[in-house]
């Protein structure tokens, strides 16, 4: 029973992080362009709705 638990635990843990594997490829950020640089979204997620605050965040990232 707590094996089976445990086994549960895991296999929930890695379907977690699969998702978020799966929204982080689909980041994409300009190094061409100036600080700060935005990140977007190469195609919106339906899934997991509507993506505005992402689209609309800026993250610096140094080069």
């Amino acid at each position: 029973e707590e094996a089976q638990r445990l086994l549960n635990l895991v296999g929930e843990g890695q379907r977690l992080l699969g998702n978020a594997l799966v929204a982080l490829a689909e980041l994409r950020v300009n190094l061409g362009g100036p600080p700060p640089r935005p990140l977007h979204l190469a195609r919106p997620l339906p899934h997991y709705g509507p993506p505005l605050l992402l689209q609309q965040a800026a993250i610096p990232i140094q080069v």
